[in-house]
């Protein structure tokens, strides 16, 4: 028996092994969560009222006629009566005339409070995404006397004050004015929403204002 050749042969028997334990593969694994965020939420706030001011005002029986004041929501526009032959559109709602002419109607600022505009911001959505405004077509100012004649906020239209500024334009449907309005770079912008106030138009007990404060909310909705 050949002891040399029997120790070259289990020494290469043995290197063989250890050769291909070597080039065994050698795994982990791991996992990663999936999650995702929906923030849905608007920030819209109402900064300033729409107010009017000081009034001397009648209004007139006959259905039809009345008088008023247009404050622009263009913060550079000043607020003056309604001149019911020129500014058709202001008394125009959904293609219908709010009034069709003065009659007795009188409505005139006394300038002893100053009118503002209703004001708004609107932040934290996403960038550069239209949003939609949405506005009543018109507003009663009710006299807490109900044998009174009312005022009626009509042509209500909004002005975009934070960059780009200009014009917001809603289009009248039913009862209701929506406009679409692109958010900055920061998800969100600033407007201004006026309108022409009016005497009723309708046919009232007595044209007779009483000396109050006269109310009435404009429900506004900025959403996706």
């Amino acid at each position: 028996m050949n002891t040399n050749n029997f120790s070259r042969k289990a020494g290469v028997a043995v290197a063989l092994s250890a050769a291909l334990l070597s080039m065994q593969v050698s795994a982990e694994t791991a996992s990663a969560d999936i999650s995702v965020t929906v923030n849905n939420a608007i920030t819209f706030v109402k900064n300033t009222d729409l107010n009017f001011g000081d009034v001397r005002a009648r209004a007139s029986l006959p259905a039809g006629e009345c008088s008023g004041l247009y404050l622009p929501a263009n913060p550079a526009s000043p607020l003056r009566v309604v001149d019911l032959a020129g500014d058709t559109d202001l008394v125009n709602t959904g293609g219908t005339d709010v009034c069709t002419g003065e009659g007795d109607a009188v409505m005139t600022s006394l300038g002893t409070t100053p009118a503002t505009r209703a004001g708004f911001t609107v932040s934290g959505a996403a960038t550069f995404t239209d949003l939609t405004i949405t506005i009543p077509e018109t507003v009663t100012l009710n006299n807490p006397n109900p044998t009174a004649p009312d005022f009626v906020l009509t042509y209500i239209h909004g002005y975009r004050t934070s960059a780009p500024t200009g014009d917001v334009s809603f289009a009248i449907a039913a009862t209701e004015g929506v406009a679409t309005v692109t958010t900055d770079g920061t998800g969100g912008f600033t407007f201004n929403l006026g309108g022409a106030l009016v005497t009723q138009p309708a046919i009232a007990t007595t044209a007779v204002y009483d000396d109050t404060t006269y109310t009435g909310s404009m429900i506004v909705e900025v959403a996706y």
